[in-house]
């Protein structure tokens, strides 16, 4: 299964769906791991190190931070960007999906955004 970060950003409505639908599923968020109130570069920093595709609201700074990552050949496991103005079920759905039928180097050094 592929280990997720949850930015702080991410509405935590996301979280407890996701682990109600699969509470087997290996996520955390940032808050969880002593990462509130870090920048962007620190949190992918951080998963890379450990190994957690990001999953984050920050469609702006947080999708450029990872680009910057991409051009300097810096290899991190994944981000997965959900605009704000998605519904909690389409995004928990869309993780479901993901979580069930793919594996972590699917994601490795992509930005995808959600819905799939």
């Amino acid at each position: 299964m592929i280990p997720l970060l949850f930015d702080e950003d991410l509405n935590n409505r996301v979280y407890r769906a996701l682990r109600r639908t699969m509470p087997t599923a290996d996520i955390t968020r940032a808050q969880d791991e002593g990462l509130s109130a870090r920048d962007d570069v620190e949190i992918l920093e951080w998963a890379a190190g450990v190994g957690r595709v990001v999953v984050s609201h920050d469609v702006g700074a947080m999708r450029a931070h990872a680009e910057e990552r991409m051009h300097r050949g810096a290899s991190f496991p994944g981000l997965l960007l959900a605009a704000q103005e998605l519904s909690v079920g389409q995004v928990v759905n869309d993780l479901v999906i993901i979580l069930e039928t793919s594996e972590p180097s699917d994601w490795r050094d992509q930005i995808h955004w959600l819905p799939l």
